[in-house]
């Protein structure tokens, strides 16, 4: 009984070989799943901003062919991040609301040219403009027409809405 006993003093004072691998394992599982999760929370920024966005195109839309005035979609960066701003005059920048945040690329395709990022600069924008009876796409008071717009992440390729120029409708993919 007295070496029992004996036993059991030697093994609590410290861990065994097996319960410092078990407890490795652990840390490792745990480390790895919230490194991956970290990924999946880019994913869920993207996919937020790129339906924010969709659905403030039918809301320019809709005002446009409903609301008097001519009115413009700007897409913008204003210190870093993404801004919109629906109005019936020149862009305001003050006045616009955040889409996205630095992460957040946008790339805009003009009617026969290639994929180009919108930057940082003051002066660059995306203006989308509709027709009042149709809802189509028009290049109007500095306006272009627009085949795409995709939103993206440097590590990520991202989602994109084509635009449907002759009906101003705009499908996310």
């Amino acid at each position: 009984m007295r070496s029992i006993l004996k036993a059991e003093k030697l093994n609590s004072k410290g861990f065994s070989l097996i319960e410092a691998i078990i407890c490795m394992a652990i840390m490792a599982i745990l480390s790895a799943s919230a490194v991956s999760l970290s990924g999946h929370i880019k994913y869920a920024n993207t996919k937020k901003c790129v339906k924010e966005l969709n659905q403030n195109l039918e809301t320019a839309r809709m005002a446009s062919m409903s609301k008097a005035g001519t009115w413009q979609f700007y897409l913008y960066r204003k210190d870093g991040d993404l801004y919109y701003s629906l109005s019936t005059g020149a862009l305001d920048r003050a006045a616009g609301t955040k889409l996205g945040g630095k992460k957040i690329k946008l790339y805009y395709t003009k009617k026969g040219e290639s994929e180009t990022e919108l930057t940082n600069v003051t002066t660059s924008a995306v203006q989308i403009q509709f027709s009042k009876g149709t809802g189509a796409f028009i290049a109007k008071n500095g306006a272009n027409i627009y085949e795409s717009l995709r939103v993206a992440t440097d590590t990520y390729k991202g989602y994109t809405i084509e635009l449907i120029e002759k009906t101003g409708k705009h499908i996310l993919k």
